[in-house]
């Protein structure tokens, strides 16, 4: 299944509305980075399995997310 730009937009919107965390809740940062993980999330999914290639990449998110203070082994337990 494709997703046009548009069609994934409004998915994303209709995401945030039923969402535990209210827009209005979020800073303008926290909304943006709310939108590129749905994005991300989409992307990931059509991208379907993984190429070895992208690890480098995988990498870089899960040091991006230390920096910003995530616990990335917290979050790997609860999984």
């Amino acid at each position: 299944m494709k997703l046009t730009k548009s069609k994934l937009k409004q998915i994303i919107k209709e995401e945030l509305k039923e969402s535990a965390w209210p827009e209005e809740q979020l800073t303008q940062e926290e909304q943006k980075v709310v939108e590129q993980i749905e994005l991300l999330v989409a992307a990931i999914k059509a991208m379907g399995e993984s190429n070895p290639a992208m690890t480098d990449e995988y990498v870089s998110l899960f040091r991006a997310l230390e920096e910003a203070g995530l616990s990335t082994a917290n979050v790997a337990k609860m999984v």
